[in-house]
């Protein structure tokens, strides 16, 4: 019975701009100063549930990462998302010049906590 305690808090979707630099990649010297997320689950028995948030990012430095034995010297730009209950912090290694985003620290909710994500070969569709 303790899986159940957590059971029904997933993330259903995230929302965000239009013009979301980590959805549409562009270079990072054009990414707006500040975008807005809605992240949303669905609670068991109590319904939807929408956390909205404001998030700025802020460029930490260069830093080089290995993905599959191929080293990416990136630049790593945080995101601090806030609203009135909570602050959370996403990590992205970006391409300065593309703007493609190859490795990332995302918070997926309050229950699920963070997940790392490498991609391998950009989306080309």
């Amino acid at each position: 019975m303790a899986g159940l305690q957590t059971a029904g808090r997933d993330l259903d979707a995230v929302l965000f701009n239009p013009d979301d630099p980590i959805a549409r990649p562009r270079p990072l010297a054009s990414w707006p100063g500040q975008v807005w997320r809605q992240y949303h689950f669905t609670q068991r028995h109590l319904g939807p549930y929408v956390i909205s948030l404001s998030c700025v990012f802020e460029p930490v430095g260069p830093e080089t990462i290995e993905i599959v034995e191929i080293d990416y010297t990136l630049i790593r730009v945080d995101e601090i998302c806030t609203n009135a209950r909570r602050q959370i912090t996403n990590a992205y290694w970006v391409d300065i010049r593309t703007g493609i985003v190859w490795k990332s620290e995302q918070w997926l909710g309050p229950k699920i906590g963070q997940i790392s994500v490498e991609v391998i070969r950009p989306y080309a569709g």
